[in-house]
């Protein structure tokens, strides 16, 4: 015997939507249980535990606990929505009272969650609990880097350091926020690895030759690795980061050197952005590849590269400050029809993918759509140039 409820159904469960449940059946368990001699009168299921809101910090645990009565024993699978409520998926594998998510990231803020108990008597949905990540960046500021690792804080970016008065090596390249905005890394063109605020330390290629200099790193979503990239495509990864290939295996790189690597958000793969008018690139692990939405083509070297927060989407920038959207990145303006005095050298995205920052050379900050300007550098005189930057 099956029940259904709505109008879909999907893998014998269903889905939630914003009216309530809009596809429903009773699982195959349910129904076996229906058939038993022993079962003389079905119940449908009743909440009796609410799951509750939780607020977590950034790499850690969140437990979400829900419980019905019913007979047979109602079948559970939980939901989540991330995007507040209007839309509910299945959490593959999550078919207990119990929900642990582990290691929440920030992109993990304000996601919902809701449980669904179902027999052959009928359905019924808990309430949805809210998932709080505290410290979640607001992308109210961020940081400069200059080559020789001095750093510049403006807005809600605090200061936790610099190498600006250390001998270094090598230049410093590049930079990475943490996830939670309470610290930062800097990476030297040697692989050395500097850490300040929370950012932890998880090894580097400052003691190893290097066919090719480090030219640009990427973090792991929940802080606790980082990925570093060479211009021959060489990759590195350390902490809980995963290798899933490097550029020096597939057709040669010629004369289009790499210039940066731009993590999934998910981290469970990344791109390898080619410093070419093209832009091109080399896709590892569950990266997509997406279409390019505008009509004109770059004049002027690719510098760097951004994703949204989903990972459907990506802007890639070039050295006058032409913007190149693809996927789900909206084009939100370009510097290029400013005469700027430095190149652009780097670009940061807000929090809700809605924004993004451009920095030149001279440390000239372009702010767009929903990125604030909390301030630059572009007045002041510089030791070194401006090599990145990274937002709270």
């Amino acid at each position: 015997m099956r029940r259904r409820v709505g109008i879909a159904a999907l893998a014998g469960f269903g889905v939630i939507g914003t009216a309530g449940l809009i596809g429903l059946t009773a699982g195959p368990a349910a129904a076996a249980a229906a058939a038993s001699p022993h079962i003389t009168t079905a119940v449908a299921p009743a909440i009796t535990t609410q799951p509750m809101n939780q607020t977590v910090a950034a790499g850690q645990s969140a437990t979400f606990t829900a419980a019905a009565s019913g007979t047979p024993t109602p079948f559970v699978q939980w939901m989540v929505s991330t995007d507040g409520g209007r839309h509910f998926n299945i959490v593959s594998g999550a078919t207990t009272d119990t929900l642990v998510i582990a290691a929440v990231t920030v992109g993990q803020n304000g996601n919902q969650y809701q449980a669904i108990f179902s027999n052959v008597q009928g359905v019924t949905v808990t309430n949805s609990a809210t998932l709080t990540v505290s410290n979640a960046p607001q992308g109210h500021g961020y940081w400069l880097v200059a080559a020789d690792g001095g750093i510049f804080s403006f807005g809600d970016a605090q200061f936790f350091g610099s190498s600006g008065s250390l001998h270094l090596n090598k230049p410093i390249v590049g930079m990475a926020g943490t996830p939670d905005g309470r610290g930062y890394w800097l990476v030297a063109s040697d692989g050395g690895i500097f850490a300040f605020g929370d950012a932890g330390y998880f090894g580097s290629t400052g003691n190893l030759r290097l066919n090719q200099p480090v030219v640009g790193m990427a973090t792991t979503p929940d802080g606790h690795g980082y990925w570093l990239v060479a211009s021959d495509g060489g990759v590195f990864a350390f902490g809980d980061a995963h290798l899933y290939g490097s550029g020096l295996y597939g057709p040669p790189l010629d004369n289009n050197p790499i210039v940066d690597i731009v993590a999934n958000p998910d981290g469970r793969g990344y791109w390898l952005l080619e410093g070419t008018l093209g832009g091109g690139l080399r896709s590892f692990g569950d990266v997509g590849i997406f279409q390019y939405n505008g009509t004109t083509f770059p004049t002027y070297p690719i510098v760097d590269m951004a994703t949204t927060p989903d990972g459907q989407g990506f802007w890639q920038v070039a050295s006058d400050g032409s913007i190149f959207n693809f996927g789900d990145a909206a084009y939100l303006g370009p510097t290029s029809p400013l005469p700027l005095l430095q190149p652009v050298v780097g670009m940061s995205v807000t929090v809700d993918g809605k924004g993004y920052w451009l920095v030149a050379s001279d440390g000239g900050v372009f702010a767009f759509g929903s990125a604030g300007f909390f301030g630059s550098t572009g007045a002041l005189h510089l030791n070194q140039p401006v090599v990145g930057m990274a937002a709270t």
